[in-house]
């Protein structure tokens, strides 16, 4: 199997599965949008606090910020400054780019691992009104940045062998 074969599988799959995190991520927040309406309407037209209205709130919060990351790092969309990067030669603007991913690199496996020795923490936990484990609330963490991890290695070695063709 090519190398060529084998990146345009792994692409494939990526772009599944962003297209994947695009649409639940937009469904979170279709969902955060109307959970937080409804209890703002019930709360101040009928006084009627709807009780569950925190906790989803709590559990869609997170996970719509962490994927949004994922979302973000694969478009190359997080904030950067450009204007020295712009101004460099092309061969130390490659290795700064190598630098930067590698660093990035470093810390999503960094919280990577340390949000699943977090998350395990929590799995006996039990929200009070949802009565799920808090479990699905800290896993956000170390799915999104498992994912930004392959990511960002994908990026580094696409980076590296597209550079070693030029």
């Amino acid at each position: 199997m090519s190398n060529i074969i084998k990146s345009t599988l792994f692409d494939n799959i990526l772009n599944r599965l962003i297209k994947i995190i695009t649409k639940i991520s937009s469904l979170s927040l279709i969902i955060l949008v109307l959970v937080v309406i409804s209890e703002i309407f019930f709360r101040f037209l009928f006084n009627f606090p709807i009780i569950y209205t925190t906790e989803l709130t709590q559990l869609f919060f997170p996970w719509l910020i962490f994927l949004g990351s994922i979302l973000v790092t694969y478009k190359n969309g997080h904030m950067k400054i450009d204007f020295l990067n712009e101004r460099l030669p092309i061969k130390i603007k490659f290795f700064n780019t190598i630098f930067i991913k590698s660093v990035m690199l470093f810390f999503s496996i960094l919280v990577s691992i340390s949000s699943f020795k977090f998350t395990q923490r929590f799995t006996g936990q039990i929200m009070p009104v949802l009565k799920i484990s808090r479990f699905w609330f800290y896993s956000s963490m170390v799915f999104s940045f498992t994912v930004i991890s392959i990511i960002l290695i994908y990026q580094i070695i696409t980076k590296v062998f597209k550079n070693e063709k030029n």
